[in-house]
């Protein structure tokens, strides 16, 4: 219950977002890459002076990951910072300019990246709150966009899959979190060898919960495409089934 997870993290950031755009206007932009700049600098004092444990844990919870959140706002909230500043910098360019900015940032992003990650070994955890951690990550996925930009300009085959897997992310990810750890509405089908796959199995689940994904998104597209209606009404009819197990169910 105390936890922040994937979703809250995004959820929250995003709506210190929208505050930020209705403060400042047009200059939100830098203010959220300040905003991140800083949840990256104070990330590591923040998990060093253990301040959740002096919170309500329902606060304590979003600061770092002693009550078991996996994306804490501290360094994963400067994730959703980066993207919301990206989409708006480079997203709406001509396709030149956004490649020139999106090898410029990508290769400083590694750079500096690396440079934070060497000066800080040893003293923060690479793997959760470092700064060097989550730079070089941002400017992979830089690096990454562009290499599926230039695979789409050049109409190779998948590409067409990929962006329907793209166009719905909420789905696909939601499924895959009822696949692995089930949830209100059900139990998780592969609950069982969560934690006790090596990395070959692991990968073999992965590659036979690919059809059963793409076949869902590819369902749920054309739903909302030819009846719109009938889609509005089953996220209703789910919402209201979710509500009700929630609030019934002896837990």
């Amino acid at each position: 219950m105390w936890v922040c997870d994937a979703l809250q993290a995004i959820a929250i950031t995003q709506l210190f977002v929208i505050v930020l755009q209705w403060v400042v206007g047009r200059r939100w932009t830098t203010a959220a890459g300040l905003a991140a700049v800083l949840v990256l600098a104070v990330g590591p004092l923040v998990w060093a002076a253990g301040l959740s444990a002096r919170l309500p844990n329902a606060l304590g919870a979003y600061l770092d990951r002693s009550s078991g959140s996996n994306f804490p706002l501290f360094p994963f909230a400067a994730f959703v910072l980066a993207g919301t500043v990206a989409g708006a910098q480079l997203g709406r360019q001509d396709p030149q300019t956004r490649r020139r900015r999106a090898l410029l940032w990508g290769a400083g992003l590694l750079a500096s990246g690396a440079a934070l990650a060497l000066a800080l070994a040893g003293r923060v955890d690479f793997w959760g709150v470092s700064p060097g951690y989550v730079l070089l990550r941002l400017g992979a996925l830089l690096f990454l966009l562009l290499g599926v930009e230039s695979l789409a300009r050049r109409a190779w085959p998948g590409m067409r899959v990929l962006a329907l897997l793209g166009r719905e992310t909420l789905l696909v990810f939601v499924l895959h979190l009822y696949l692995l750890f089930g949830g209100v509405l059900a139990r998780a089908p592969l609950a069982a060898w969560i934690g006790r796959l090596g990395f070959l199995a692991a990968s073999g689940t992965l590659l036979a919960m690919l059809p059963f994904l793409l076949a869902s998104a590819w369902a749920w597209h054309r739903l909302k495409a030819v009846r719109p209606h009938e889609a509005q009404l089953l996220l209703v009819f789910l919402a209201a089934a979710f509500v009700f197990e929630y609030l019934t169910r002896p837990w």
